[in-house]
């Protein structure tokens, strides 16, 4: 029931799915992000509110979101990394499309704590999230590319998990192939990331 400790605990399990176990098993690797989705959503039960809304309707749980505070921002965004991460490995499953309304009601709200948290990490989970779809089926790949050059400016394109994702998700969803090859192999001075203000 410590927070600080189950937030660390999603994080561990987001890092450990991501960089070992999904090379090898995304069906394992969905469990490690289940988890770890698991123990972000528990960090976050101190705050009443949100326990007694989070398995109730969206707008309970929408409801018990505004609860929180910018002290429960890294157990929102884990919780919120690993449910994502989760989802995009399960598109194929009914189950997981469902789920989608609540993880984009946590991006909303962890934008408005803490849109700098992990030099960005709120922005690229949007742009994650905006890029995955194709527009047909809902996507907004253009305003997933808006997150991802905000978290490149936060981040001075330091982060090359940022890039990695950015090249997985939105290069590859408008099959750019420059994009895609540009976002691997230049260094951060020569990118500028098309860097919007």
């Amino acid at each position: 029931k410590n927070r600080e400790l189950l937030a660390v605990s999603s994080f561990l399990h987001f890092g450990y799915a991501l960089g070992l176990v999904e090379p090898d098993s995304l069906e394992l690797a969905s469990v490690y992000y289940a988890m770890g989705r698991d123990h972000g959503l528990q960090a976050l039960e101190h705050r009443r509110p949100f326990a007694v809304n989070r398995d109730g309707t969206l707008e309970e749980f929408e409801r018990g979101l505004k609860s929180l505070h910018k002290s429960d921002v890294p157990g929102l965004a884990w919780a919120t990394a690993n449910w994502g991460r989760w989802i995009s490995l399960n598109l194929e499953s009914a189950a997981a499309i469902a789920q989608q309304p609540r993880l984009e009601a946590m991006l909303t709200r962890l934008l408005e704590l803490d849109p700098e948290f992990e030099a960005g990490l709120p922005h690229v989970l949007r742009g994650m999230l905006d890029a995955m779809r194709p527009e047909m089926l809902g996507g907004r790949p253009d305003s997933g590319e808006v997150h991802f050059q905000k978290a490149f400016t936060i981040s001075k394109g330091e982060n090359l998990l940022y890039r990695v994702f950015y090249a997985e998700f939105y290069c590859r969803q408008i099959l750019d192939e420059a994009c895609f090859d540009t976002a691997l192999s230049d260094s951060p001075r020569d990118l500028a990331w098309r860097s919007a203000p």
